[in-house]
């Protein structure tokens, strides 16, 4: 699981992207299950998405979600988040500032739900 969650937080699957399993497990030279319960894992958290048919993706969250999600972070933090701060740092730069935050809050339950939403802005698409 930190495997594919690492790859996802730096980039190395795209939001959007179709995780393709097979070739998965002969790139790191393990079976298929162990990939699918890591991404099983990685479902409830917000990273990937499953879709019957189709198969799991690396979740995107468009202009919309993000503005919504920085709301959230803005309230909790007490900093300003915004669109247009995303838009201007990236949003590696916004991700690595709350993670900073989020280590040193000492309380576990708000820095798990800032951890979790944090991620969810690497999976931010530009429109």
């Amino acid at each position: 699981m930190d495997y594919l969650k690492e790859q996802i937080i730096n980039g190395g699957y795209k939001p959007g992207e179709k995780i393709n399993i097979d070739e998965l497990s002969k790139e790191i030279q393990i079976s298929k299950i162990p990939i699918r319960e890591a991404l099983m894992q990685l479902q409830p958290i917000g990273l990937v998405d499953y879709t019957a048919n189709v198969g799991m993706r690396v979740a995107a969250i468009d202009n919309d979600e993000a503005a919504d999600i920085l709301e959230v972070l803005s309230l909790l933090t007490g900093r300003e988040y915004t669109l247009g701060r995303l838009k201007a740092d990236g949003a590696m730069s916004v991700y690595q500032e709350l993670m900073g935050y989020a280590n040193i809050c000492s309380n576990s339950h708000l820095k798990e739900v800032i951890q979790i939403y944090s991620n969810q802005l690497l999976l931010w698409r530009e429109e």
